[in-house]
């Protein structure tokens, strides 16, 4: 056995043991934090902070008394996000719905106009308002339909995800009458008395309502800002990796103890 082969068999014991997180799409930060690695944003994991908080607008409108605990029009809800110092760390939003359509890595949000969008109804997920969209230009959407797998009659289909989440707002009923959702920080297109939000009922829907209608806020955050916790190697990986190493010292070649490779 020669030194290449010994590395690759040494590699692959240590991936046995801590290659299984290494493609979550939610990664845990502390007990307050979830890092999205495919949107590159941070969630707080309490996803109706402001309930928590008993957060009261200082300017609240009329349309906001007597909403659900953490509810409030959007520009309340902005407001509250821009505002958040959550453990020090500031520079909080509400989460962005950018067109589907549009590469985002070649074209930047300041030059995108109202015809990129796609405002027409879809079933399939082929347009900026609809069910089933499942591009990460749509951070909500991204976050619903992706990472927790969809709503479905039973709740959502990726328990272990969901699981991750406090306090998320959401209905298994279909088309309630109170309205259910969280609000995105982005204006509708062409009409300013509008904004794109997220609704957490069945069907789970991506839409545009009237600004002054009380949705929820997530608080969002660009980039990893916790810090990566260490993961220690698994204890049944260590004793793999010591048995294994064992066996290959019984068998080492003599040519290898002189300095040779076999």
């Amino acid at each position: 056995m020669n030194h290449k082969k010994f590395l690759m068999a040494l590699a692959f014991v240590v991936n046995a043991g801590v290659g299984s997180t290494a493609n979550a799409e939610l990664l845990v930060r502390g007990d307050d934090f979830l890092y999205d690695d495919v949107l590159d944003i941070t969630w707080l994991r309490d996803a109706n902070y402001a309930a928590t908080l008993g957060y009261v607008p200082p300017n609240i409108q009329q349309v906001d008394s007597g909403a659900p605990a953490g509810a409030m029009s959007w520009d309340n809800a902005n407001a509250w996000a821009a505002e958040l110092s959550y453990q020090g760390i500031t520079g909080w939003r509400l989460a962005t719905t950018m067109p589907i359509n549009v590469d985002l890595s070649v074209t930047s949000s300041g030059s995108i106009t109202p015809q990129d969008y796609l405002m027409s109804y879809s079933f399939d997920g082929t347009t900026d308002k609809g069910q089933r969209i499942t591009s990460s230009n749509s951070e909500l959407a991204y976050m619903f339909n992706v990472n927790l797998g969809g709503l479905t009659s039973t709740g959502f289909a990726n328990l272990a995800n969901f699981n991750l989440i406090q306090n998320l707002q959401y209905t298994k009923d279909v088309n309630p009458l109170t309205p259910f959702g969280y609000w995105s920080s982005t204006i509708h297109p062409t009409n300013d008395q509008q904004a794109f939000e997220f609704s957490t009922s069945r069907p789970a829907t991506q839409s545009t309502l009237l600004n002054d209608i009380q949705l929820y806020a997530w608080a969002v955050h660009d980039g990893d800002i916790a810090p990566i916790p260490t993961v220690p190697l698994p204890a049944a990986a260590w004793l793999f990796l010591a048995g294994f190493m064992g066996i290959l010292y019984s068998v080492k070649p003599k040519g290898l103890a002189l300095g040779y490779e076999c």
